[in-house]
């Protein structure tokens, strides 16, 4: 299953643009940012709450 997630993956930015690849590349590069701090782990950037639910301590 993981090759075949793998291949939908390279078959689906086949098609896009170069421009469509360089906000895709954007979007995962900063999304990789976030989840190398410890704020990955404490909800969604900016703030806000998972799902828009209020977590209960």
């Amino acid at each position: 299953m993981y090759f075949a997630s793998v291949k939908a993956s390279r078959d689906a930015k086949a098609v896009l643009t170069a421009e469509q690849r360089s906000r895709m590349k954007t979007v995962h590069d900063r999304i990789n940012a976030y989840k190398g701090t410890d704020m990955g782990t404490k909800g969604h950037p900016g703030g806000y709450t998972h799902h828009g639910k209020e977590q209960k301590s």
